[in-house]
């Protein structure tokens, strides 16, 4: 079936990936069934991405680049968008590729004409040893929510493999009227997940196809891969706050009821208790970072509101004396630390298991 909808702008934001470029781009070219322009958002690169840039757009009409000082990956989206023709827009990161036939199997998905259609993507471990598909929603035929369904859709980007606004293909109006691009908040972890949050609520009709075109790589050293294996620092934390207190703010707009919102805000407390133990299980972080973090922990407000609704004030009772402990530099410290931390892991849906 032939779209009728016009041009897809695919935006890739560039930084310092001239191991991957070349690829990305090439598989992006040998796409047929839609017509397309490519724009390269090159971030300040260091290293030889910008002059690969300007040599793809020379040798094909379709790609275009945009020179910016580093400001980012949502910036250099965000630009991307600003100058992008297309009727739709699809994000494509420099280091991951399509597979072939991609722009076919979107192409008769549009004549839906909704504003998100959400593919499942392969994601590969660290070195490409083993592909997984990551099915985003349990739907195995392709499913359009709208109105009130829309709920099923943000109940699936809750469980966190929804973060990626990459395979996915958006109406334009989407991003650039994303209300978080408005918001005066500087973030480098997390603003993926928020933009397609924003998405899902301003959309009136979106499309689940479990297909999957996305190759999703995993980089050695970078951001997401440090946080799946359990790294943690004082920075991740309050970026990870910080998103997680844009989240709250919209949690009604999702469409949960105060017993949904009960259950996301102990995942949330759940996973920060859960990396942090694996960061120090891992002998990752010094003493010194050890007793800032458990300060940190035990001041933020995020604790002070859970605890007014669930047992997790157990768990906070325990770490004021964990921090005390610490502050006396004694042993027993780290093992009542552990024990809330245990206790916090176990929480789920509001009740003890």
């Amino acid at each position: 079936m032939e779209n009728k909808q016009g041009l897809l702008s695919v935006i890739i934001p560039v930084y310092n990936a001239e191991k991957y470029l070349r690829e990305a781009v090439d598989s992006i070219l040998s796409q047929e069934g839609l017509p397309f322009e490519i724009i390269l958002v090159d971030d300040g690169s260091k290293d030889n991405s910008g002059a690969i840039c300007d040599a793809l757009e020379k040798e094909n009409a379709c790609v275009h680049v945009i020179h910016q000082q580093n400001a980012g990956s949502l910036r250099a989206r965000v630009n991307g968008a600003k100058n992008a023709k297309g009727d739709y827009i699809m994000y494509v990161d420099a280091d991951d590729l399509l597979y072939k036939g991609a722009f076919l199997h979107i192409s008769e998905d549009l004549n839906d004409d909704a504003d998100m259609y959400i593919y499942n993507y392969d994601m590969e471990e660290v070195g490409g040893k083993k592909i997984n598909v990551i099915k985003i929603m349990d739907n195995d035929a392709p499913t359009i929510f709208s109105g009130d369904q829309k709920k099923q859709v943000a109940k699936a980007f809750m469980k966190g493999w929804m973060n990626t606004v990459c395979a996915t293909v958006f109406k334009k109006h989407l991003i650039t009227d994303n209300p978080f691009l408005r918001l005066d908040v500087k973030l480098t972890n997390g603003e993926d997940r928020l933009q397609k949050m924003f998405c899902i609520i301003n959309s009136n009709k979106i499309k689940y196809v479990p297909y999957s075109f996305y190759h999703y790589r995993y980089i050695e050293g970078s951001q997401g891969e440090n946080l799946r294996k359990g790294k943690f620092s004082k920075y991740i934390y309050e970026q990870f706050c910080a998103t997680w207190e844009i989240e709250r703010n919209n949690y009604n707009a999702l469409g949960f009821n105060d017993k949904e919102i009960k259950e996301y805000d102990l995942k949330k407390l759940n996973r920060i208790s859960a990396t942090f133990q694996s960061a120090c299980d891992n002998n990752q972080l010094s003493k010194e970072q050890i007793i800032e973090l458990v300060n940190l922990l035990s001041k933020d407000t995020f604790f002070n509101e859970l605890v007014l609704a669930c047992d997790v004030e157990k768990a906070r009772k325990l770490l004021k004396k964990s921090v005390k402990l610490i502050k006396n530099n004694k042993a027993k410290a780290l093992i009542r630390y552990w024990k809330m931390v245990k206790f916090v892991r176990k929480i789920k849906y509001g009740k003890n298991k």
